[in-house]
């Protein structure tokens, strides 16, 4: 017979077990860079967090355990009100604070994680500051901050001009991107393709049937043509976008590569229009498939090179990510 706390006999009293808490994983920096997300309470795997705080001088200094709990939520309020910020959550606001401050210096790299599935991605040990350069490799929570402002409101430069303006609707995919058959390092071709499916273009799933631009390349990975070879490419790529559909073309960033048709295409991307800037400069848009992030994968740009005719992207020469490299055109894979 069991007896229960007030004594009475004849009841089996059921005492209650508390619930062990369960901390819920913490946003990455590149989340709270690009307002996708916010650090509080509760959550772990925010060791970068901790880390952070203390470079930025936490009294007393944090046990660096990735979970946020009392002490690390007063170490945030304590910075924020210092700073002049909201106090709660960390969020984009704390972060880009957190970048004009010296001691960020000394912590890692923020988006080397979200970041490691770029192609071509290389690692840096050095967090840049809010008026350093950019190594190569990273970027600065207010640089995502102003991108993101351009994306909401639309601000671009004009795609307006002589020749025409074009623009198909053709949605980004990332050659991550699980829609993309054998997603990863080398499934930009497939990408393309899956981006064209979707605008309406049964593309090819080779590149046998193509306009070859490029004849070799340079020591940088640039390459040599002709310029009836690039007027043929661009007459046949103004063709499509006058009928509303995009082409998938070949580009060249390094030298050396042969793991495509010509021995001399490094990586694919997908011409999605064509307009002229404020200085009157013809150029192409481009999704390139090389990142995860929609943004800066589909506002690429592939300018006219006047002396050659080709389609010319600028950009880092033969280093750091794929998608921010000097990019020159080295086929056009004809549509069906």
């Amino acid at each position: 017979m069991a007896i229960n706390p007030t004594g009475t006999t004849g009841v089996q009293t059921t005492f209650p077990t508390t619930t062990p808490f369960q901390w819920t994983p913490g946003p990455s920096p590149m989340d709270i860079a690009t307002g996708q997300g916010i650090a509080s309470s509760g959550q772990s795997n925010m060791q970068w967090l901790q880390q952070l705080l203390n470079a930025l001088g936490a009294q007393p200094p944090l046990d660096v355990d990735g979970k946020i709990g009392p002490k690390t939520m007063a170490a945030i309020n304590n910075f924020q009100r210092a700073s002049g910020v909201p106090t709660g959550g960390f969020g984009m606001q704390s972060l880009i604070a957190a970048q004009m401050n010296p001691g960020a210096q000394q912590i890692g790299d923020w988006n080397r994680n979200a970041l490691q599935r770029t192609t071509g991605g290389t690692g840096t040990n050095t967090a840049p500051g809010v008026n350093a350069g950019r190594p190569d490799g990273t970027i600065r929570a207010g640089d995502m901050q102003r991108e993101l402002e351009s994306r909401r409101t639309g601000v671009q430069a004009p795609i307006t001009g002589p020749g025409g303006s074009v623009q198909t609707n053709t949605p980004f995919i990332s050659q991550y991107d699980g829609r993309v058959p054998r997603a990863g390092d080398t499934a930009c071709y497939r990408a393309c393709r899956e981006m064209l499916l979707r605008a309406g273009v049964n593309a090819p799933q080779g590149t046998g049937n193509r306009i070859q631009v490029a004849n070799s390349e340079t020591s940088t990975g640039g390459v040599n043509t002709t310029r009836g070879q690039t007027d043929q490419a661009r007459a046949y790529i103004d063709s499509q976008l006058a009928a509303g559909k995009p082409v998938t073309i070949g580009v060249s960033h390094k030298a050396g590569y042969q793991g495509n048709a010509d021995s001399l295409t490094d990586h694919f991307v997908a011409i999605t229009g064509r307009g002229t800037d404020a200085q009157g400069r013809t150029f192409y848009t481009a999704n390139d498939p090389a990142t995860t992030d929609a943004g800066r994968g589909s506002s690429a740009r592939f300018y006219v090179d006047q002396q050659s005719g080709n389609l010319v992207r600028e950009g880092n020469v033969a280093h750091g990510y794929v998608a921010e490299r000097h990019q020159e055109l080295s086929m056009v894979v004809r549509n069906p």
